[in-house]
C-alpha cells in the first residue's frame, strides 16, 4: 500500500498516486475521507483505504465512492451498516489497538466483536481486512514490537475460531516492513520510505535511498552591506565583515521553519553565538541563512559565492555536487522529524514540478 496521506507527505497526492498506479500499485492509504475523494477525483480507481479519521456521518459518501474504511468502534460499524445495503456493501477493515493507545478496538473487544460479526449483526458490511499499528517500529530492539505482533496474531485466531476469514492482514508501516519481515503479512503500509527517507535506527545499516523532493527558489535581491550591519527582524544577526546578502522569496508561510534561523532556535544565546547556521546551496557552494526567517523572505550570506547574481537558483532541500541538504537535516536542526518538514511545505505557495 502506498500511503499518500497529507498530500503524499507534501509531494502531491494525485500526481504521485497516478504515477504509482501506472507502475502497478493497487492500494492507496489516506487519513481522511476528503483525501480519499481527492484521489477519486484525480482518477485513482484502485483500492483506497481511509486509515485514520472517519466519522459515522461520512458513511454513505464512502460507500458511494467505493472507498474502504477503517472501523475502530461499534459506532463506525453501525453507521456503515445503516448506510450500506446487500447490493452495495460497505468495505471495512477492523482496527485493533495492540499497544499504540490511539484508535482501535481493544483486545478485550475481540471475542464479543467476532461473535457479533459471525451472528450477522452487521450483515451489510464486507470484511476486507484487519489492521493494527506499531508504536515503536523504528526501534528494532524495542520489545513492544514483538508484543504487538503477538497480540495481533491472537486477535486473528479469535476471528478464525468463529469461522471468519480475514482477507488482508496488515500491521507494518515502512519501518515495520524493513526491520521485521515476518510482520509484513498480506500488505505493508509504505509511507515515508516511498519518498526516499529511511525510518532509520542507529543500529541498522543505511538503505541507500535518496529523497524524491527538492525545494528550490531564486535570488530575488542582492546587496552589499558593511561589517556591523544588523539583518532581519530584531537585528539578531550582525555581520562581522563586509558581506553580500541575498534575499530569497520564501519564508515560514512556504514551509521554511522559523527555527531554521538560530536566533529563533536558541533565543537564550546572543545573536553572535558560535553555532552553525542552516545552509542553502548556491552555485554548488554552501551559503548560510542569516537573520530571522520571516513569513515571506529569508536572507542568505553569499559573500563567498563567486559570480552570484539575482535570479540564481538556490537549493533549500536537494543536492548539488558534493553538497546535499534534506528534510531530515532540517528536522534535526529544529528538533522535529522529516515527516513534519515535508508535510509543512505549503500547497498554495510552493508550486510542484514533476520530473520523470
Amino acid at each position: 500500500m502506498a500511503v499518500v496521506k497529507a498530500n503524499a507527505y507534501g509531494h502531491g497526492a494525485s500526481v504521485v498516486s497516478r504515477h504509482l498506479a501506472a507502475h502497478g500499485v493497487r492500494w492507496f492509504g489516506v487519513a481522511t475521507l476528503e483525501e480519499a475523494l481527492e484521489l477519486r477525483r484525480g482518477g485513482i480507481r484502485k483500492n483506497v483505504l481511509i486509515l485514520g479519521t472517519f466519522f459515522p456521518s461520512q458513511a454513505s459518501t464512502a460507500i458511494k465512492h467505493h472507498i474502504q474504511v477503517t472501523a475502530s468502534s461499534t459506532q463506525h460499524l453501525d453507521a456503515l451498516n445503516r448506510a450500506a445495503s446487500k447490493k452495495t456493501p460497505a468495505l471495512v477493515h477492523l482496527k485493533f489497538d495492540t499497544g499504540m493507545g490511539r484508535m482501535g478496538f481493544s483486545l478485550a473487544d475481540s471475542e464479543i466483536l467476532a461473535k457479533r460479526w459471525a451472528k450477522g449483526d452487521w450483515r451489510h458490511l464486507s470484511l476486507q481486512g484487519m489492521s493494527s499499528h506499531l508504536a515503536s517500529a523504528e526501534d528494532p530492539d524495542c520489545p513492544q514490537n514483538r508484543t504487538q505482533s503477538q497480540n495481533f496474531r491472537r486477535l486473528l485466531t479469535v476471528f478464525e475460531t468463529h469461522g471468519i476469514k480475514v482477507p488482508i492482514r496488515h500491521l507494518a508501516n515502512s519501518a515495520g516492513a524493513i526491520f521485521y519481515p515476518a510482520m509484513r503479512l498480506d500488505l505493508v503500509r509504505t509511507g515515508i520510505a516511498l519518498f526516499g527517507y529511511e525510518p532509520r535506527s542507529p543500529k541498522m545499516p543505511p538503505m541507500g535511498t535518496a529523497p524524491v523532493l527538492s525545494l528550490k527558489t531564486r535570488i530575488l535581491h542582492l546587496k552589499s552591506v558593511p561589517a556591523g550591519s544588523l539583518l532581519g527582524y530584531g537585528g539578531t544577526f550582525v555581520t562581522r565583515r563586509p558581506s553580500v546578502i541575498a534575499t530569497l522569496p520564501v519564508g515560514y508561510a512556504h514551509g521554511v521553519n522559523r527555527r531554521l534561523s538560530f536566533a529563533n532556535r536558541l533565543p537564550h544565546r546572543s545573536a553572535n553565538a558560535q553555532t552553525q547556521p542552516m545552509n542553502t546551496i548556491v552555485r554548488g557552494q554552501l551559503a548560510p541563512m542569516v537573520g530571522r526567517v520571516s513569513m515571506d523572505l529569508i536572507l542568505v550570506d553569499v559573500t563567498d559565492v563567486r559570480g552570484v547574481r539575482p535570479g540564481d537558483e538556490v537549493i533549500l532541500l536537494g543536492q548539488s555536487g558534493s553538497h546535499a541538504i534534506n528534510a531530515a537535516d532540517w528536522g534535526a536542526y529544529v528538533g522535529t522529524i522529516s515527516y513534519e518538514v515535508l508535510c509543512g511545505i505549503s500547497t498554495r505557495r510552493v508550486y510542484r514540478v514533476y520530473v520523470d
